[in-house]
């Protein structure tokens, strides 16, 4: 098998070297014995594919991969590892932590479904003056949180919560099995319950400052969160990232276009994000163009 990855990765040098430091800790370690040759030649065949010609690191353990890029390092499971990487090398991420970057000198960031907390991690290390608040319900993905901010020396300045937001206080179930695509069911195997409290409680119980930004990727809740928020959001008039998926939101009754016509009643215009960058939406004239363009949207006060 290491012929063979040589074979294919010789022609990049940078590549070569890197995924020769991967394979031995990889053959050393007890992920070796996950996989099948095989299934373990693809996948380090896709994590190469992620590598080349990038500043990422990794660093491989037994149970656990550190991925490291600009000054940012995160713990992740061996099995969200790949996903990870594609995060700290997609165009669409950059466009949005550039903007993100911009916004956040004044005020807070909310990160809605923080995860292991990349995009709270990047956006404090290029804004030294952001102040994040973080919410994740899971725990395992919450002790990764945590983990990740103790790690990069950013507990002053991140505050994690073991928290959902939605559209009413009480609890839930929530899936723990699917890595960063984790998402309230009834009940079932592999699920855990959690708490859930909405937005306007919360900021009204913590006295929380000017909120200038919220980034929110909770599969397809996002309107029951908007629902839960729409007091803060009369008085703070954040700027608001969101996911936005047809497949995840029906699992919940509704459409996509219903998150724009809720948004568009408190006076927000929005962009979309595109594998290009920004691009400028149609201001609710076509929708159906616009959901086609991308998933993420950053809707805006129309004042602003």
């Amino acid at each position: 098998m290491k012929d063979w990855l040589m074979r294919q990765i010789r022609k990049n040098e940078t590549a070569y070297l890197a995924f020769h430091r991967v394979y031995e800790r990889l053959a050393t370690s007890a992920l070796y014995h996950l996989f099948t040759p095989h299934s373990l030649e693809k996948r380090l065949s896709k994590i190469q594919h992620r590598l080349t010609s990038t500043d990422v690191t990794l660093d491989i353990k037994a149970d656990s991969i550190t991925i490291s890029k600009g000054g940012i390092s995160i713990i992740c499971t061996p099995a969200s590892a790949e996903g990870f990487i594609a995060v700290f090398n997609s165009s669409e991420d950059a466009a949005m932590l550039d903007y993100i970057s911009r916004h956040i000198r004044k005020g807070m960031m909310l990160d809605v479904g923080a995860n292991i907390g990349f995009f709270a991690l990047t956006v404090a290390q290029r804004s030294p003056s952001a102040k994040i608040v973080c919410f994740e319900p899971v725990t395992g993905t919450y002790k990764g949180l945590c983990a990740n901010i103790a790690l990069n020396g950013l507990g002053r300045r991140i505050v994690p919560h073991k928290l959902a937001l939605g559209d009413r206080e009480g609890s839930a179930f929530i899936t723990t099995n699917l890595e960063g695509t984790n998402h309230l069911v009834k009940n079932g195997k592999k699920t855990e319950r959690i708490t859930i409290t909405t937005l306007d409680t919360f900021a009204r119980k913590e006295s929380l400052p000017h909120i200038a930004l919220i980034k929110a990727d909770i599969e397809g809740v996002e309107l029951l969160f908007l629902h839960g928020a729409e007091k803060m959001i009369r008085k703070h008039r954040p700027v608001i990232i969101l996911e936005l998926q047809l497949k995840w939101t029906t699992r919940y009754g509704y459409r996509p276009e219903e998150v724009f016509a809720f948004l568009r009643r408190l006076g927000y215009g929005y962009r979309i994000v595109t594998p290009r960058g920004l691009r400028t939406g149609s201001h609710y004239r076509e929708l159906k163009g616009d959901l086609a363009a991308g998933n993420n949207f950053i809707f805006e006060p129309e004042e602003k």
